[in-house]
């Protein structure tokens, strides 16, 4: 008679293959590592953008900082060359509203062997005006750059993803929850109804694209930042005082606020996690 099989705690895991066995054996800081990946990231020039490229370079990655602006993309360049003086860095010109701009912002970002380890996405238009007051070429600009360029983005890119990939949407919390109007004292400030339609749609784009990118071991995932106001005064004016009111941690967001998760979601040590969106607003969606 054989033995009745052991309880499924008592298991011994079960690894198919020498790669499994490697991956498993690794240390945790060693999952984050990004040494000889390269990423592209757009709208790396930006506020939180650019915060994000000296992350992923901090971990070995060669970065590609896209933009509109060249000269704002050299200034980020420059200062990855402190923090990776190893990696190889580059500049390049990238309007998402452009097709022909995007696909010479990815060839210029490919290896030798004509790979993409990492794609950061991270567009932003808000023209202000709330549901009311917005004009219809404002709505349709805002969906333009920050669901229809990312769109364009995954389509010309994900052919050249390696089988490590990993793609980073920059979603909102207003991809999520509507905005509060009783923060706003002027229509300057409100939040536009076309930026959470748009960030609405990438949540949903992020799902998509990690459905149908899964099979080739590419994963597709979003971060949603919170209030990080990146106007003049930062955390020390009323508005940026009320935003920090609203949330459970009492405080607006930092750019290095995103380190980690850019972190996680970048590299190994996120292998197994695909079509999520990652809040990171100091609890704002939480209540």
């Amino acid at each position: 008679m054989l033995d009745p099989e052991p309880a499924s705690s008592e298991r011994a895991p079960i690894i198919e293959t020498e790669e499994e066995r490697i991956v498993q054996s690794r240390e945790i800081g060693d999952l984050f590592r990004l040494d000889g990946r390269r990423a592209l990231v757009v709208g790396g020039s930006g506020y939180l953008g650019a915060q994000m490229c000296r992350t992923i370079a901090s971990l070995g990655c060669s970065v590609t900082v896209a933009s509109r602006s060249l000269e704002r993309c050299r200034e980020v360049e420059e200062s990855l060359a402190l923090v990776s003086p190893r990696q190889i860095h580059r500049s390049v010109v990238c309007n998402v509203v452009d097709r022909t701009s995007i696909k010479r912002a990815i060839t210029k970002s490919l290896n030798d062997n004509g790979k993409l380890d990492v794609l950061v996405v991270s567009t932003w238009a808000g023209s202000k005006g709330g549901l009311e007051q917005i004009s219809e070429s404002d709505w349709l600009n805002d969906l333009e750059v920050c669901l229809t360029g990312p769109f364009r983005l995954l389509q010309e890119a994900s052919p050249f993803m390696s089988d490590v990939g990993s793609v980073i949407l920059v979603s909102s919390m207003y991809g999520k929850v509507a905005p509060d109007p009783y923060l706003y004292e002027s229509s300057e400030q409100v939040n536009p109804p076309s930026y959470g339609a748009a960030k609405g749609g990438l949540e949903q784009l992020t799902r998509y694209a990690a459905s149908f990118l899964g099979s080739r071991g590419v994963r597709v995932n979003a971060i949603a930042p919170g209030a990080f106001p990146h106007f003049a005064g930062r955390g020390e004016d009323s508005f940026s005082q009320r935003l920090a009111e609203r949330t459970i941690l009492r405080r607006i967001g930092r750019p290095d606020d995103l380190s980690g998760v850019t972190a996680f979601l970048a590299s190994d040590a996120s292998s197994y996690v695909t079509g999520q969106s990652v809040s990171v607003d100091g609890g704002w969606t939480v209540r």
